[in-house]
């Protein structure tokens, strides 16, 4: 390995190979998307997804949405 790559990641403190980062976005700062989740509480590949994708409306008498399991008023 090339010390030039090597990098601590942010969270763990491990060491690790930039190149080889697991870490989607943050490659030079985590060193995988564990990491990544744990230090920001997200990961960036997950808030894009949440952003980009269009907001679905719930299903009416579909349980699994959170609405559904709130009590009739």
């Amino acid at each position: 390995m090339d010390s030039v790559n090597i990098r601590v990641c942010s969270h763990c403190g491990m060491r690790y190979d930039w190149r080889r980062s697991a870490s989607g976005s943050l490659k030079m700062t985590y060193c995988g998307s564990l990491c990544e989740r744990a230090g920001l509480g997200f990961t960036i590949e997950a808030l894009l997804t949440e952003l980009l994708l269009p907001a679905v409306a719930p299903v009416p008498g579909d349980v699994s949405s959170p609405s559904a399991l709130a009590p009739a008023a």
